[in-house]
């Protein structure tokens, strides 16, 4: 079984590099799957590797110490759109950067403090979020959905309000009719919907 530890460093390693320098990586550390192909992605039949393969090994593969050599290697290749914000790693997109630090402490004073200002109103917007983005997977055009669902959970004013309020915390991500909870957080938002 997949430890939680194991599965965020998927998500960073699907977030923060991009697959050809997945592939590349894992050449170096000699992984059976990702030798076969060429510098262009391709085995001696044409077929091309698969990102989720090469991910799953890589994530089984490189230890906690690799993750940071090969980040501060490739540290041109690194996104620049999207931090990281997990219990396990942190990766600061500006800066190009990745910790081994968890920023669910941070995360979790933000969100008792959102909880504070907002009351209910704060857990029903969650309870929402959450129910829409992680167990529906609905992860576009979904700002009507979780706006009724929040008023079906209980919330009666401040939805704009909260919106700013939790996507400057970082605790969810939104562009134009779309609102999402990193997958990085979502273990963390659990706890809070009870």
């Amino acid at each position: 079984m997949q430890s939680e530890k194991e599965y965020e460093r998927r998500l960073l390693l699907r977030r923060i590099f991009p697959a050809e320098k997945l592939l590349e990586i894992g050449k170096q550390i000699g992984d059976p799957y990702c030798v076969q192909f060429d510098e262009r992605g391709y085995d001696k039949n044409y077929r091309r590797f698969s990102e989720e393969e090469v991910i799953s090994r890589l994530s089984n593969a490189l230890s906690d110490e690799q993750i940071l050599d090969f980040s501060m290697k490739y540290k041109d290749s690194l996104s620049p759109y999207r931090d990281f914000l997990g219990n396990y790693y942190t990766y600061d997109s500006k800066q190009k950067e990745v910790k081994l630090k968890s920023s669910w402490p941070k995360l979790q004073r933000e969100i008792e403090r959102l909880i504070q200002k907002h009351g209910e109103n704060a857990r029903a917007f969650l309870k929402a979020c959450y129910y829409v983005c992680v167990e529906l997977d609905r992860k576009w055009d979904n700002y009507y959905h979780i706006q009724s669902k929040a008023r079906e959970f209980g919330m009666v004013k401040g939805w704009l309000t909260m919106l700013a309020d939790f996507e400057l915390a970082g605790v969810i991500i939104r562009r134009k009719g779309d609102i999402n909870i990193p997958e990085e957080i979502a273990p963390l938002l659990r706890n809070y919907l009870t």
